[in-house]
């Protein structure tokens, strides 16, 4: 058999390795992408990063002019004093703490109303199982104000934990810590909660996150507030 063919079979063979491993990265990029997507992104231009020294947190706008997020993203603070938001378009504002919960991981802050869109919300009753999202940053990486999107499932029931509040427990493997205090979503976009409290993931477990409920968040500015 002449050696041209041998030599022609190898560079096909070749040549089809490479196709595949092609094609395999492209799917594994796609998978990274869709559980760890970065800006842009809907529901991202709903978010606000918070810096509260060392801390760095999310936020959004609930109402006209009033952001919330976690109450221990403002650790170590009081009613009246200021802290720094940023937007997705990179706008600074200063926002003044006007609300700390006692009941719940929750903290209300005052801002310009041009500042952030107010998230548009549902109040309907989350099924165990379905698919929702999260926007946040990575507190610790090298850029913490680069916004992200983390998808999961509901993985419970409606419950309460004493100290955060009511809501459910949602599997969200790629959250990371600087979500807290951000929007969590439905397919359809609507918030439907806050991150209040993720739960390390161990022995090659999911990390589960507890979404505190939209309306319970909203009760609770109106109380707080005495609207």
């Amino acid at each position: 058999m002449p050696l041209g063919y041998f030599v022609r079979a190898s560079v096909r063979t070749v040549g089809r390795i490479a196709r595949k491993l092609v094609l395999l990265s492209c799917i594994s990029l796609a998978c990274a992408f869709s559980a760890w997507a970065v800006e842009p992104h809907r529901g991202v231009e709903y978010h606000a990063t918070l810096t509260n020294g060392q801390i760095i947190g999310s936020a959004f706008m609930i109402a006209d002019g009033l952001v919330v997020t976690n109450a221990h993203v403002v650790s170590g603070r009081k009613l009246g004093d200021w802290l720094m938001l940023s937007s997705q378009k990179r706008a600074s504002r200063s926002a003044q703490i006007v609300g700390i919960s006692t009941r719940m991981d929750l903290a209300v802050l005052r801002v310009p109303k041009d500042f952030l869109p107010v998230v548009p919300y549902t109040n309907a009753k989350q099924i165990r199982g379905a698919s929702i999202y999260a926007v946040g940053v990575a507190a610790k990486s090298a850029q913490p104000q680069r916004r992200y999107v983390v998808s999961g499932q509901i993985s419970s029931g409606a419950m309460v934990i004493e100290a955060f509040g009511s809501g459910v427990i949602a599997r969200m493997p790629d959250i990371r810590r600087g979500f807290s205090g951000g929007p969590v979503f439905d397919q359809r976009g609507n918030a439907i909660g806050m991150v209040a409290a993720l739960r390390d993931a161990h022995q090659f477990r999911a990390r589960d996150v507890f979404v505190l409920s939209i309306d319970e968040v909203r009760a609770e500015v109106d109380r707080i507030l005495g609207q």
